[in-house]
């Protein structure tokens, strides 16, 4: 039976599965192929089945042997010992450490502090959301890797406290 319950492999679609299998074509293909050419619908697991009902197999392919290869060791590396001092930033100005729900729209949202954030609320910078220091600081091209990893975390922790006081706000 082909792909159809109606579907009978006819010695001719037999035949052309035989010498399509003898010329190295997949039971995919084969079936794709009866199917255009014949106007049957057999899937690859019948032109399998009838190739094994029938005890043909493709012939084997050839494998070529793998080159091996040369294993190379990596050399370990001690971490040097860390030098530099981690100092944290700030801009030389007194924030008005308003909190979330103080600051207005024109207030300057950088954070200070570790725990509940309080935010520096002086008068932005036209199109940004930082008054004019803290702009300066937060795009500074002198800041070493410390630094921008401390103020990673800083905005990471600001986007989780912001979901928090929401969340408790509602």
């Amino acid at each position: 039976m082909g792909g159809h319950p109606n579907e009978i492999w006819a010695d001719e679609h037999a035949a052309a599965l035989v010498e399509k299998l003898a010329n190295g074509t997949s039971y995919a293909q084969i079936a794709i192929e009866l199917n255009e050419e014949f106007g049957t619908n057999f899937s690859r697991n019948a032109a399998c089945g009838k190739g094994f009902r029938l005890q043909v197999t493709a012939p084997k392919k050839i494998k070529v042997p793998r080159k091996k290869r040369e294993r190379t060791r990596l050399k370990t590396v001690k971490p040097l010992p860390r030098i530099e001092e981690i100092r944290l930033r700030c801009a030389e100005i007194e924030p008005r450490h308003l909190t979330l729900y103080q600051l207005e729209l024109g207030d300057c949202r950088y954070p200070f502090g570790d725990g509940p954030f309080t935010f520096c609320g002086r008068l932005i910078m036209d199109g940004k959301s930082y008054c004019g220091d803290h702009f300066k600081l937060s795009t500074a091209k002198e800041r070493t890797n410390s630094e921008a990893v401390t103020d990673a975390r800083a905005r990471r922790m600001r986007g989780i406290n912001f979901r928090k006081a929401l969340l408790e706000g509602a």
